[in-house]
């Protein structure tokens, strides 16, 4: 699952996500950053097949 951020503080809120993720043992990368440097996105690795759903749930939560 990819999480995109591209407001103008996205580099403190993909830090404390990727923060909060490590603390349950949840498996992230940030990926890439946008040529101009104003963008980025989190990966978030599953072990099992996750529908939209239940990405967005996941997303909402964290």
């Amino acid at each position: 699952m990819a999480i995109d951020f591209d407001k103008h503080e996205w580099q403190q809120v993909v830090t404390a996500i990727m923060q909060i993720c490590k603390s349950y043992a949840i498996p992230t990368a940030l990926e890439e950053r946008s040529c101009s440097g104003n963008s980025g996105h989190i990966w978030i690795f599953f072990s099992q097949v996750l529908y939209s759903n239940t990405q967005a749930d996941c997303t909402e939560a964290i």
